[in-house]
C-alpha cells in the first residue's frame, strides 16, 4: 500500500509492517493497493468502513475519527488491516 497525506511523525511511527497511521485530522489521505497477485485472476478485494471512499484500488478520506479498512490480496492469501488515526 501507498499511503499518501499528512502523516504525524513518520520518522518515528513507519515501518513496512505499521498498521496504525496517525494523520493530520481533516486532510485528504489517498491509499493505493498494490496486489502482486493480481495476475493470477482473482479480484483484490477492499473492505472499509466509516467514509473511506475507494474506486478500484485507490480509496480517499479526510478522516476526523479513526478509519479502518482490510486489504484481502486476489489469490486470498494476504490480509492486510490498515487504522488511519486523525489528530488535531
Amino acid at each position: 500500500m501507498s499511503i499518501v497525506g499528512h502523516i504525524v511523525d513518520p520518522d518515528n511511527k513507519l515501518a513496512p509492517t505499521a498498521h496504525r497511521i496517525t494523520v493530520c485530522a481533516g486532510t485528504e489521505v489517498t491509499v493505493t493497493v498494490f496486489d502482486s497477485s493480481d495476475s493470477e485472476g482473482g479480484t483484490t478485494t477492499i473492505t472499509a468502513g466509516g467514509s473511506l471512499r475507494c474506486e478500484g484500488l485507490i480509496c480517499m478520506v479526510t478522516p476526523v475519527v479513526a478509519e479502518k479498512f482490510t486489504v484481502v490480496s486476489s489469490d486470498g492469501k494476504d490480509t492486510d488491516r490498515m487504522t488511519l488515526l486523525p489528530k488535531l
